[in-house]
């Protein structure tokens, strides 16, 4: 129960740092973990064998973090 209240935690602060404007570091890292969480967790629901509605859902999360990523505004480059 532990684990499942940690990774609450940490997927509710990485959309923090998603929204939050002014922190690009902390956005990329957070879109690099949630793309490991979900991407993992389907990998390791094909591994064992599940059955696709239980990959299916996380592998769908991973697929929106990553469109979320390539679809995010352009940074300004400060000269």
């Amino acid at each position: 129960m532990y684990f499942a209240t940690i990774m609450g935690v940490a997927k509710a602060a990485a959309v923090a740092a998603i929204v939050t404007p002014g922190f690009p570091r902390a956005e990329e890292w957070a879109y690099a973990g949630l793309t490991f969480v979900y991407g993992g967790a389907a990998a390791s629901h094909i591994a064992v064998g599940d059955q696709p509605k239980a990959w299916l859902g996380p592998l769908g999360f991973a697929g929106l973090t990553l469109a979320s990523w390539a679809l995010r505004p352009a940074r300004a480059v400060a000269v």
